[in-house]
This record gives C-alpha cells, sequence and structure tokens, in this order.
C-alpha cells in the first residue's frame, strides 16, 4: 500500500469523535501524572564524591585537601573513594567559618 502524495478522509459521527477526543485527553492526564509521581519519588544522595562537591563550590583539589586536613568538612572514605556528605555544600556557603 503506498500512500504518498494520498489523502484519506473518515467520516465519524460527531459522538465519536468527542470519545476519542476524551479517551485521548484522559490518557494525556494519566501520562502526566505519572511522570508528576515518579519525579517525587527522586532520592537525593546521603554523599556525593569528591569531585562533585569540589565542582559545586568552585574550589581545585589542594583548597579540598585544606579543608579535609582541618576537618572543615566531614567526609568518608569507602575504599579508594572519598565522599562528602551532601550538606557540605550548602554548609560551605552558609557558614563563616569558611574562607
Amino acid at each position: 500500500m503506498n500512500s504518498e502524495g494520498t489523502t484519506t478522509f473518515i467520516m465519524l459521527p460527531e459522538a465519536d469523535l468527542l470519545q476519542i477526543r476524551y479517551l485521548l485527553q484522559e490518557i494525556l492526564t494519566a501520562i502526566n501524572a505519572s511522570a508528576a509521581q515518579k519525579d517525587s519519588y527522586s532520592i537525593e544522595p546521603e554523599y556525593i564524591p569528591a569531585a562533585a562537591f569540589m565542582k559545586a563550590v568552585n574550589i581545585k583539589r589542594t583548597k579540598f585537601y585544606e579543608l579535609v586536613t582541618g576537618n572543615k568538612i566531614r567526609t568518608l572514605k569507602k575504599r579508594r573513594k572519598l565522599y562528602v556528605h551532601a550538606s557540605e555544600v550548602s554548609r560551605y556557603f552558609n557558614d563563616p567559618t569558611f574562607q
């Protein structure tokens, strides 16, 4: 069946057309509700990698390790990776002891 350059018209009773529109609107509403519900269940990580912390607060490794050795930020070492508590990002900007 070749559909190039052809136009097909379908005649429907008005009631059927309105019913199709109503069903499509219900489907769209359900999809939007599902997407909104999916976003509300996102879980924020408790710890973030050190590189993500440095990028978020715009510092380099030297300053980061100064903060770690000075016990200014809370960290967790897991195997060979260093993680920072996620709340430390906001504390970095709000705490006056950080320079």
